[in-house]
């Protein structure tokens, strides 16, 4: 199963210009990890307090 993550505006950049990407599912923290895995980019992006939107 997996979970749609919406992408702000500010880190399209870092995948690809999607404005939503599919990880896989789990708690937050893993799907957070899912998600860096993928675009590592994002993991030093979200260090700065940007905001990433979890849905399902």
């Amino acid at each position: 199963m997996s979970v749609t993550v919406k992408i702000p505006t500010s880190l399209r950049g870092l995948t690809g210009g999607s404005s939503e990407v599919e990880v896989r599912s789990g708690r937050l923290g893993e799907v957070i990890t899912n998600l860096t895995d993928t675009y590592p980019e994002l993991g030093s992006a979200s260090s700065t307090k940007r905001a990433i939107f979890v849905g399902s």
